[in-house]
């Protein structure tokens, strides 16, 4: 499974929840995500060693394919405003490490604090 490329857009100091339904490429089913894990980073380049958030996220219905990736207001308050990077990746009951998306993420900057 390939990563797909998905921008991400995210407003300083708001708080955000992104739902997600995950299915199979060749049925078109939702997965089921019994067992599985997820772990999201944003960066500010692909090479950078510092992390500057990993929101949380959550499976919302294993038997349905359906997380969310929940981002807060402190932590969206701390990102610079501007384009960084991330990808979404999950850990199977196997232990199969695979990456569910990728790409840029643009920080709007916040006026009103």
């Amino acid at each position: 499974m390939s990563a797909g490329p998905y921008e991400l857009e995210i407003e300083q100091g708001v708080d955000r929840v992104i739902a997600i339904t995950l299915k199979d490429k060749a049925t078109g089913l939702a997965l089921d995500l019994t067992g599985w894990a997820f772990q999201m980073q944003i960066r500010e380049k692909y090479t950078s060693t510092t992390v500057l958030y990993s929101p949380t996220i959550n499976i919302t219905s294993a038997l349905d394919g359906e997380i969310e990736i929940v981002l807060t207001d402190t932590a969206t308050s701390a990102l610079p405003a501007k384009a960084l990077v991330y990808d979404l990746e999950a850990t199977r009951p196997d232990t199969t490490r695979i990456r569910i998306l990728k790409g840029p993420c643009i920080v709007d900057p916040e006026v009103t604090r």
